[in-house]
C-alpha cells in the first residue's frame, strides 16, 4: 500500500517534529465521501509532485505521452488550514455518524489517533506559516 505523507514549503523540521504521518487511510473509503459531503475536496486533491518526482514518473511512460512539469498543476502548495478542515470533517463524522467507522475492529480509535497526530502537525504548520502538499510513495 502506498504511503501518503505531507511535504512542507519551506521545509522546516520543527513542523513534523518527532511525529510520523501516513495519511493513506484518509484516501480510502469512507473518507473521501465524508470530505465531499462536508463540501471539501478529498485528500487526493492535495497530492503534488516535486520536479524530480515528476521527471522520474515522466521517464517511466512512453515518450509520446510525456509532457513538461508545470508547478502550478503538478506540484501545487496548499495552506495547512485546508488539512485542519478535513480533520474537522472527520471529527464531526466520528461524532455524528459512528456507523461509518466499523469496517474493521477499532477503526474509530485508529482514525482518532491519526487525527490527533495530523492536527498536532498541521497546527504547527499553521504556526510556522508553511504550505503543504501530499507526496505519495509507490
Amino acid at each position: 500500500m502506498p504511503e501518503y505523507w505531507p511535504v512542507f514549503d519551506p521545509d522546516d523540521p520543527a513542523v513534523m517534529g518527532d511525529d510520523y504521518l501516513d495519511l493513506a487511510l484518509f484516501d480510502a473509503p469512507p473518507f473521501p465521501d465524508i470530505f465531499i459531503d462536508a463540501g471539501l475536496a478529498p485528500l487526493e486533491a492535495y497530492i503534488g509532485l516535486s520536479q524530480a518526482e515528476f521527471d522520474e514518473m515522466n521517464e517511466a511512460i512512453p515518450e509520446h505521452m510525456r509532457r513538461p512539469y508545470v508547478p502550478e498543476r503538478d506540484g501545487p502548495w496548499f495552506p495547512p488550514e485546508a488539512m485542519l478542515e478535513l480533520c474537522a470533517a472527520l471529527r464531526a463524522a466520528l461524532r455524528d455518524q459512528p456507523e461509518l467507522f466499523t469496517a474493521w475492529p477499532n477503526m474509530a480509535e485508529h482514525t482518532t489517533e491519526l487525527l490527533e497526530d495530523t492536527e498536532r502537525v498541521f497546527n504547527r504548520a499553521v504556526a510556522q506559516q508553511v504550505a503543504f502538499r501530499i507526496s505519495v510513495s509507490p
